[in-house]
């Protein structure tokens, strides 16, 4: 089981292209921290040129390793990482008040995910908004729990 997962997240990142190089060129700025939590991801879109002001919720990396052998080899059989975050583009470009207690998001791949805002804490769907960030010219909205029920 455990060898199947690690070839099916090697594929996922020689997909995507993620690996050492890429997570190297994934900062936001000179002075930005790694983004070594969605370097995956950030691979993945980086090759799918979207169109500046194009905004997409992605999974921490974690996440995505953390799915079962099923549902990695689901993800790898239909194409890739960047086939499962093209089903999580927004819509509409976002707004500082789509973020907001009660607001629904609609992606491309016909998911909606509401917003739910408690003291400090901004759930999307069933997972919890982490962070917002910009990067290459797209708003990246990062969910940790994105694929928890």
């Amino acid at each position: 089981m455990m060898t199947s997962r690690l070839v099916l997240v090697l594929m996922l990142c020689a997909s995507s292209a993620c690996g050492a190089d890429s997570a190297a060129d994934t900062r936001l700025d000179a002075d930005a921290a790694p983004t070594s939590d969605i370097s995956m991801s950030l691979a993945a879109l980086e090759s799918m040129s979207l169109p500046d002001g194009t905004a997409v919720i992605v999974p921490l990396d974690s996440s995505v390793l953390a799915l079962d052998a099923d549902a990695l080899a689901e993800i790898a059989s239909n194409g890739s990482l960047e086939d499962l975050l093209d089903e999580f583009i927004l819509t509409d470009p976002l707004a500082d008040t789509d973020v907001a207690d009660g607001a629904v998001l609609r992606t491309s791949g016909g998911l909606e995910f509401s917003i739910s805002v408690e003291g400090d804490t901004t759930s999307i769907g069933a997972g919890r908004l982490i962070d917002v960030r910009k990067h290459d010219g797209l708003t990246i909205l990062v969910a940790d729990g994105l694929f928890e029920s």
